[in-house]
């Protein structure tokens, strides 16, 4: 929308009622007319805004002149005065000056000409006679007599700055000139703006001249009307707040200039035409919501505005993109105008997405409106898809309503997914076969501690469809909802169905029926139920999954999650890492494991990264029973990066024992997907006889070791005593020879792929 643009001409002059009056703050930018070396600036003004211009030895000499008054004076003397100030050019460059310039700087002459400047008389010298060194402005002040400036004659006034030393800011402002005022003002103030003008707005007018005291404002829907605006006293103003005015209108309008000697005279009606409607018309006979997609770019202020066909509420669905919501802002108002009722804006929280941002208009107008700073667009990187809406009507009439039916039970484990069957038809039909009206939204709610959901208080809802219509061919259709993965404890959940039809209400459990009780829980249904949500299988000590020990941790390792477990209270607690079993995100519980310690003592248990989001885990070690626990050891981040890894040895005396393995996420409030894998290279070595076609030598080795075999070795890899790969090599050939130079002294385990068997062989690097 076209906003109405204030004129300022805030130098006054007439030809009907002659004197010179000059009013000029400088806030709106350097008035017309006006010709100067200066520039306009609120930095460091000594009000609103100033002009100033900067002297030293390149620009020795400047001037602000205001515009020639042609037979302006009325005679009498000429009263001036102004603000001004001195500052040095800032040492740091791109500073706001702050120190007062010092003596010797020059002067600044106030000059009068009564011949359009072909030749100028000072009437005020500020100079280091009279200047005080300072901060803050001053105001100078003095008269032109009136003997200088005869009846009729021209004025034009300016200040003339000269060079002497120095480099600094000279400052003007609040400059005001009047004669003795003796007459009504003139009745020339114009409007700004006649056509295209923003139904909502400032109206402005052109400042009259005259030395006007203030305006009487009178506004129309025809000529000579004032029913939109009766006569009224709006001060010395050039605009006014009308409030909301009508799309492709005119109106009339009459602007009198008035002062102490009383109302202008002759003042003649004008009009103006307002914007035409921009609103995009949304077809409510036809059901189809009107898409818009756009990708804005950087200080942008985009607004989209759309009306019903039949007067109906419109609603604004976000389907997807990216917003910088940090800096830039989605705003829905309620009505055509950005002077609306706000129904939604973006507060921080919708961390750059604006998928699912809705809001619904009260009548047929609504108004959807993106500003952005300079920062990021849209459209600036990956992961930042366009921003996309539908605007759809929103029906007034009691629809029909549909029910979804689903079992009255189920039992599922933490991560399962959760079948729900969607059985659709209208209040009192029989026949289920038949096709239901478009425009159904379904959604499954579940909660912990409500079974009656007549509100959305204490429930979350899963959508199971935001299709304009359910799309089958017989009478029902199946969605699979993953309620597991919304699920992230176990428990007992209370299930239910919500709908709407075609925008209407939402209505919550069984079957609408008849409008006699619309929306009562459970009524004509199995609209709801009980949903008992499984822990993991070894949430306790007593249910702890057996690790199956191998060569390398990727010979048996499984997977695991924390998403439902719960605290199993075994003592005694671990005694490292962080465990927080009452965190109420639903990662504070604890995992259990066992394992058997090989006959000859050696066993790395390890836990490393299965898809995350949680890096960083614990892991305590116990020897014993459930119940009757003795820690063995603990350790937080022995693994791979935050992950954990305890090494068993055969001086710990634990050969043959069954060990049990307490796994949880640090500090237990994050979601932690896993790999566990208990190991010892021992366990991969070859007797004696099955390598009688390999050989392998020297041994103990330093630097190089040198393969032989009947068949072609494929595959070489090397393990230290922690099962950790430092060597790999693909030979395809009988013959090999494997660099070891680069390995520290110590006992390594080579792992050989011969003919596609495999053979593990000790050797000790020297």
């Amino acid at each position: 929308m076209k906003k109405i643009t204030i004129l300022f001409s805030l130098v006054c002059f007439s030809f009907s009622f002659a004197q010179v009056a000059i009013n000029e703050d400088f806030n709106s930018g350097t008035p017309s007319g006006w010709t100067d070396n200066y520039s306009n600036t609120a930095t460091v003004a000594c009000e609103g805004s100033s002009e100033r211009v900067n002297i030293y030895s390149s620009i020795p000499s400047a001037n602000l002149t205001s515009p020639n008054q042609v037979g302006a004076s009325n005679g009498t003397d000429l009263s001036i005065s102004f603000d001004y100030r001195i500052l040095d050019y800032p040492t740091d460059w791109g500073s706001d000056p702050s120190d007062p310039t010092p003596t010797g700087w020059g002067s600044a002459e106030l000059q009068y000409s009564t011949d359009d400047g072909a030749s100028w008389t000072t009437a005020l010298s500020i100079n280091d006679d009279n200047h005080v060194v300072a901060f803050d402005c001053a105001t100078m002040t003095t008269t032109v007599p009136a003997a200088s400036l005869p009846n009729g004659s021209d004025v034009k006034l300016r200040i003339f700055n000269t060079w002497v030393a120095g480099d600094y800011y000279f400052y003007v402002d609040n400059f005001s000139a009047t004669q003795v005022i003796s007459n009504p003002p003139n009745c020339d103030a114009s409007l700004a703006e006649t056509t295209d003008v923003s139904i909502v707005g400032d109206i402005s007018w052109s400042a009259a001249t005259g030395a006007p005291d203030g305006y009487f404002l009178t506004v129309g829907t025809s000529s000579g009307s004032d029913d939109v605006l009766a006569t009224t006293d709006v001060g010395n103003f050039t605009t006014y707040n009308l409030g909301i005015l009508g799309f492709s209108s005119t109106y009339f309008v009459t602007i009198q200039p008035y002062n102490a000697n009383g109302n202008a005279t002759g003042c003649v009606e004008e009009s103006f035409t307002t914007q035409a409607d921009p609103a995009v018309s949304v077809d409510c006979s036809s059901g189809t919501p009107v898409n818009t997609t756009f990708c804005y770019g950087n200080n942008e202020d985009l607004q989209y505005s759309f009306v019903s066909t039949d007067g109906s509420p419109l609603r604004v669905s976000f389907v997807e993109g990216y917003f910088e919501d940090c800096c830039d802002d989605i705003i829905i108002y309620d009505g055509a105008t950005t002077a609306d009722t706000v129904l939604f804006q973006s507060d921080g929280s919708e961390d750059n997405d604006a998928t699912g941002i809705e809001a619904t208009s009260t009548g047929d107008r609504i108004l959807v409106r993106l500003t952005s700073d300079g920062s990021v667009s849209c459209g600036s990187g990956s992961g930042s898809p366009d921003l996309n809406f539908n605007v759809s009507c929103v029906s007034t009439d009691t629809p029909d309503y549909y029910n979804l039916q689903f079992p009255a039970t189920g039992t599922i484990s933490v991560g399962d997914e959760f079948l729900v069957f969607a059985q659709v038809y209208a209040a009192g039909v029989t026949d289920t076969s038949a096709t239901p009206a478009a425009g159904i939204e379904a959604w499954i709610g579940y909660s912990s501690t409500d079974s009656s959901p007549d509100t959305d208080a204490d429930w979350t809802w899963v959508q199971a469809s935001t299709n304009p219509g359910f799309d089958f061919t017989q009478n029902n259709d199946e969605y699979t909802l993953d309620l597991g993965a919304e699920i992230s404890t176990s428990g007992t959940f209370y299930y239910a169905s919500r709908w709407r039809l075609n925008g209407g209400p939402f209505v919550y459990g069984g079957i609408l029926p008849d409008g006699t009780n619309g929306g009562e829980w459970g009524t004509g249904g199995n609209a709801s139920g009980v949903l008992t949500v499984n822990a993991p299988a070894n949430n306790d000590c007593a249910g702890a999954i057996e690790l199956t020990p191998g060569a390398v941790f990727e010979d048996n390792s499984i997977a695991g999650s924390n998403l439902g477990a719960t605290g199993s209270g075994e003592t005694p607690s671990p005694s490292c890492s962080s465990y927080d079993p009452a965190d109420t995100s639903g990662f504070g519980g604890d995992l259990w494991y066992s394992v058997v310690v090989p006959a000859d003592g050696n066993l790395t248990i390890e836990i490393d990264n299965n898809g995350g989001p949680s890096t960083d885990s614990g892991m305590q070690v116990y020897s014993g029973t459930c119940g009757a626990l003795v820690a063995v050891e603990c350790n937080d981040d022995g693994g791979n990066g935050n992950f954990s890894q305890v090494v068993i040895e055969p001086a710990d005396g634990l050969a043959g024992e069954t060990l049990l393995i307490r796994v949880f996420e640090y500090s237990g409030d994050s979601e932690m997907n896993f790999l566990i894998s208990a190991f010892s290279a021992t366990l991969g070595l070859d007797s004696a006889e099955d390598q009688a076609a390999f050989t392998y030598y020297p041994n103990p080795v330093q630097n190089t070791l040198t393969l032989n075999a009947q068949n072609t070795i494929e595959n070489v890899t090397m393990y230290n005593m922690l099962g950790q790969e430092v060597l790999r090599a693909t030979p395809n050939a009988v013959n090999s020879e494997l660099d070891t130079s680069s390995l520290q002294d110590g006992t390594y385990f080579v792992k050989v792929t011969i003919a596609n068997t495999t053979k593990t062989i000790r050797v000790i690097k020297q």
